[in-house]
């Protein structure tokens, strides 16, 4: 049911959605945040509203890509060699002018490929200890907490529930713990 498509394809269009995807998400949040509570010239925060961005989507690019390149080490959609796609040309131009398709992607055979891979490329590209990289280890943190809690067959909790227990258990830990956040 999946396509072949050239695993540099893959890669580079992992790579491009990542850069995209950083820069959609990054840019809105930077800028509102930088304008109405940084510190400095106009001409300072606008260097900072461009720096977040920028750091933001390259990181995710090269995770992205990364995470493909590991998966086509570790055998994902082998059997494709560069030899047999007389379009490939073709190809790379429209996804230089057109931007990434979702249709392209590798298949990995085995999941623990998409564990190793994604860990791999994980600590490669998000262990900076920055504010960027902590955010979105928190973030995927909060994700697996989420999924792990519903495949648990744990009680179904509401949405007021849950952000009663959240926004309780971390006033509580600010008021008497503060030092733990």
């Amino acid at each position: 049911p999946h396509s072949m498509t050239h695993p540099l394809l893959s890669v580079l269009t992992a790579a491009l959605a990542g850069i995209r995807y950083g820069t959609k998400i990054r840019l809105p949040h930077a800028t509102v945040m930088v304008l109405l509570f940084a510190q400095g010239t106009l001409r300072d925060r606008i260097k900072r509203i461009a720096r977040l961005p920028l750091q933001h989507a390259s990181r995710l690019g090269a995770f992205a890509g990364l995470y493909k390149a590991l998966l086509i080490i570790l055998g994902a959609n082998q059997s494709y060699s560069l030899t047999e796609d007389p379009d490939l040309g073709k190809k790379l131009w429209r996804l230089l002018r057109y931007g990434p398709s979702p249709s392209a992607g590798l298949v990995p055979a085995h999941p623990w490929q998409v564990l190793v891979a994604g860990a791999t490329a994980g600590a490669l590209v998000w262990d900076q200890g920055d504010s960027i990289s902590t955010q979105l280890t928190l973030y995927l943190s909060s994700r697996i907490a989420w999924a792990l809690w519903k495949r648990g067959n744990l009680p179904s909790l509401s949405s007021r529930t849950t952000a009663a227990l959240a926004w309780g258990l971390v006033l509580w830990l600010f008021e008497y713990r503060a030092d733990m956040l």
